[in-house]
């Protein structure tokens, strides 16, 4: 248990994983303390969260004096920021005596060479990532990304993978006969893949196997792609159950009732919801993007396919859904490798010996401003 080491978690907005975070580093012994932008309706009611309300208009440096000064009524050991979010104004905010840890998601570095990268984007990145002392990424894969905007950052990443509660996402009990229910719970933005999903279910049904989808999430109107597929194919929208956006304390039972999760993101860091589902026993059909390798693999939990792939996408569903012995045992494998790998408690003490680590390096910590100009500082 380490000492009570006082964290501030700097955010935007309260999410999912940042409430998460923050209840879990408790239990461990840390004092945590939120300061967030802006302050919305439903966020967190606690002593211990300290609004900065708005900054409509206001330039750079004006919005960097408030969250510097808002950060300091907190009085950090260690600061930990979820979401790489910040610009030069957040840089400027960070006092060189504040031990900085930086967790990195998919969307917060550029991890498609294909897209392009402006300098102004790329140093500022460069300058963010360096500024961190220690810095955490779900899957090596991003981890590498990370290490690729400066030498010295090599030493300071570390593996911290999205945790999986197993006792909260665990199976049901055994599902009667009936049609196979594939699941996919990630809206229908263009970078969930849901229409490759779509349209693969369309070729399963032609193939004469009884299935049916159920979706979950945000979804575009009818003019998106999702909709307009929908719209052209009756029998199809016919066999959709989407839920749309539910309580986050519900998925445990939403992915209790589907056979099969089908994950065709274009892109991906980690895939949390690859974890949640294999944690419940459901076998997983993904792309092979990002870091989901590091969760589902052939024969361990599920069946990687190429990206962008209907029909290897389509092939692996075949397969799976007409063969429920495959499912079952994927699904008991995928469970075991999940409580070995990803239990939410080991996770959040990876987290845990992060924090301890850069609040216990304070005071040797190089002057900020040779840091990111000699390669090892």
């Amino acid at each position: 248990m380490p000492s009570r080491v006082r964290v501030t978690v700097i955010s935007f907005s309260n999410h999912y994983h940042t409430d998460r975070w923050i209840d879990a580093l408790q239990t461990f012994g840390f004092q945590v303390i939120q300061v967030q932008h802006p302050t919305e309706p439903g966020a967190r009611s606690s002593e211990a969260l300290h609004g900065l309300g708005r900054f409509p208009g206001i330039p750079m440096i004006s919005a960097a004096t408030a969250w510097r000064r808002a950060i300091a009524q907190t009085r950090p050991d260690v600061v930990l920021m979820l979401w790489a979010f910040a610009r030069p104004g957040m840089l400027a905010a960070l006092r060189d005596e504040w031990p900085l840890v930086l967790t990195v998601y998919g969307d917060d570095v550029r991890q498609d060479r294909r897209q392009p990268e402006s300098l102004a984007e790329r140093t500022w990145r460069r300058a963010l990532l360096v500024r961190a002392d220690v810095l955490t990424a779900a899957a090596r894969p991003l981890a590498r990304v990370i290490e690729g905007y400066h030498p010295a950052l090599r030493d300071r990443v570390h593996l911290v993978p999205f945790g999986v509660d197993t006792a909260v996402f665990h199976p049901g009990p055994a599902r009667g006969d009936g049609p196979v229910v594939i699941g996919h719970f990630k809206g229908d933005a263009e970078v969930s893949g849901r229409i490759d999903l779509l349209v693969a279910f369309e070729r399963l049904l032609r193939a004469g196997v009884s299935a049916r989808l159920l979706f979950a999430g945000v979804t575009g109107n009818l003019g998106s792609p999702c909709g307009r597929f929908l719209a052209d194919h009756p029998e199809v929208a016919a066999s959709v159950e989407d839920v749309g956006r539910v309580p986050l304390d519900t998925m445990p039972a939403l992915y209790r009732r589907v056979d099969i999760y089908v994950a065709p993101s274009r892109r991906e860091s980690f895939g949390a919801v690859l974890a949640e589902a294999l944690a419940t026993e459901v076998p997983a059909v993904a792309y092979h993007v990002g870091g989901v390798d590091a969760i589902v693999t052939s024969g361990e939990g599920g069946v990687l396919v190429r990206p962008n792939d209907a029909d290897a996408l389509t092939t692996a569903l075949y397969d799976l859904a007409t063969d429920p012995a495959r499912r079952a045992k994927l699904g008991k494998r995928g469970r075991e490798f999940v409580a070995a790998h990803f239990e939410w408690r080991d996770c959040v003490g990876r987290m845990a010996r992060c924090l301890q680590d850069a609040a216990d390096r304070r005071a040797t910590r190089t002057p900020l401003p040779l840091r990111g100009f000699w390669p090892g500082l």
